[in-house]
Order: C-alpha cells, then sequence, then structure tokens
C-alpha cells in the first residue's frame, strides 16, 4: 500500500483548528466540556509529539503540572517515557483539569484525562470523526475528502519544529 504522505501544519492552520474546536456544538448539559476536551487534545498532540494512543491513554494522575511534564505508560513497545512540558502548555492543561473537576464534580468519571460525555475514555472514532469534520470546516479537507491532513502529521509538525529549533540554537553558539 502507498505511505501517507506527511503533512506539515502551518500555525495558522494549528489556530484555526484549535478555534473551531472551541466552537463544537452540544446538545446536552453532559457535552459542554466537549469543545475544551478537543481543544486541548488536539493542542497537545500540536506540541508535544505525542500519539494519538498516547493521548487518549493519559490519566489525571500522569499529569504533573509543577514538575512540567507527562507520564505517558506502556508507549509503544511496553515502554514508559517523560514528555516535557512548556509553561503555556501547563496552564492551558491546568484551565481544562479544573473545567473537567468542575463538570464531573457530581457524577462518577473516569480517570482518563480526556472524557466523553458519558465519563468514560474518548473513542478513537470519534476523535477521527470530530477531527475531519473541523478539518473541512477550516479548509483542511474539501467535503468529499477522503485524504488530508491527518492526527498522527501533528507528530511530524512537531518533530520538524524541534529540529528547526536545535539547528538555530545551535547556529547561534558558533
Amino acid at each position: 500500500p502507498k505511505r501517507a504522505q506527511p503533512y506539515l501544519y502551518s500555525d495558522a492552520e494549528v489556530r484555526s483548528l484549535l478555534r473551531a474546536a472551541l466552537k463544537l456544538p452540544y446538545c446536552y448539559e453532559s457535552g459542554k466540556l466537549r469543545p475544551w476536551i478537543y481543544y486541548c487534545l488536539f493542542g497537545l498532540l500540536s506540541v508535544s509529539g505525542l500519539r494519538l494512543g498516547e493521548a487518549r491513554n493519559l490519566e489525571v494522575r500522569d499529569v504533573d503540572l509543577k514538575a512540567a511534564v507527562l507520564t505517558i505508560r506502556c508507549s509503544k513497545f511496553g515502554k514508559d517515557r517523560l514528555v516535557p512540558l512548556h509553561a503555556s502548555t501547563c496552564k492551558v492543561l491546568a484551565d481544562y483539569i479544573g473545567r473537567r473537576n468542575r463538570h464531573w464534580r457530581q457524577r462518577p468519571v473516569s480517570s482518563y484525562l480526556f472524557v466523553s460525555s458519558w465519563g468514560n475514555k474518548l473513542d478513537g472514532g470519534d476523535i477521527h470523526r470530530t477531527f475531519y469534520m473541523l478539518s473541512r470546516q477550516i479548509g483542511l479537507r474539501g467535503p468529499s475528502d477522503s485524504h488530508g491532513p491527518r492526527l498522527h502529521d501533528f507528530r511530524h509538525r512537531f518533530a520538524t519544529r524541534t529540529l528547526v529549533h536545535w539547528y538555530r540554537s545551535n547556529q547561534d553558539t558558533e
């Protein structure tokens, strides 16, 4: 099979996607957190290099905002790893966790960081469908496109930006 061509999101495209996520509709009070879930999930994917499965499997206990680090458990090949976070990412996550705690204050909820309107782990299919809908909404994909930018491409964006930043910082020291 032909490999998917990597897509490098621009800053403007990421901002558009996140703004669109904050405008996601919901029908019931139980879905009120939905826009914030996708805003934080897509934002985290764009700045951390996490795989979607790693982000879906994050539990609240895996987020250490004081140390500015995520603990990724049972990652690829069953290994654990630590992912450092920028202060701005910590601020957004702290805001989201506060909203999450207030939203679920009166009801039982899973320990996963990103949960559905039912309070359980987000479904991967729902995440992809939401991403495709938002991608079409902001013009990253055409109305009937079956191919285009993917969630996994956020990893390419992160890796490329990290290499460019490393290269530039090392050029300044020479």
